[in-house]
């Protein structure tokens, strides 16, 4: 075999390199500095697993500052990644996993496990619920309901949005959509 700066793209079968493709190695056609193989120096310089070079050919993945913490161990910094802990509310989340928790329970005593949703709703049913919940929320918030109807309890219809949101974006991210 040659050597990778050699390789020809047409004659290359690694499924991780993207140069059969783009007719060039991966590391350089990466915009986001996202590679499939990666490997260090021991001074800490990148190269890309697939060609061998160095990340510092106009990649944006050239060497980037790390944290050290006193007990030695290394990271990389926080910048450009999702700050969870500010997206998110601790009792949002408590009251929405009570919420799950208290659905677990089928109608025939059984208890479904946690991650039962992850099989899977036709995308359709889940937005019908999706908007029965919503519109629950919505006579909440407005007090527009039908004249001795009491509203919903507006904190599990609010939870039951969240549920149906995610579980319909779930499955849009996966690209799928359950048949009945």
């Amino acid at each position: 075999m040659t050597d990778a700066y050699e390789r020809d793209p047409l004659e290359c079968n690694d499924v991780r390199c993207n140069c059969h493709v783009k007719k060039q190695c991966a590391c350089q056609t990466s915009e986001a500095g996202l590679f499939i193989d990666a490997m260090y120096d021991k001074d800490g310089n990148t190269y890309c697993g697939i060609c061998k070079r160095p990340f510092s050919h106009g990649s944006s993945w050239a060497k980037k500052p790390i944290r050290q913490f006193s007990s030695g161990a290394t990271r990389d910094t926080a910048d450009g990644k999702p700050e969870f802990g500010g997206f998110l509310s601790p009792i949002v989340i408590r009251r929405f996993g009570e919420y799950m928790h208290k659905h677990r329970l089928q109608s025939d005593g059984a208890l479904r496990a946690s991650d039962n949703w992850k099989a899977g709703f036709p995308r359709r049913q889940t937005l019908e619920s999706l908007l029965r919940h919503t519109i629950d929320v919505w006579e909440y918030v407005t007090g527009d309901s039908k004249e001795g109807e009491q509203p919903a309890d507006v904190e599990d219809a609010l939870c039951a949005v969240i549920f149906n949101s995610q579980s319909l974006l779930r499955e849009i991210l996966l690209k799928r959509d359950v048949a009945k």
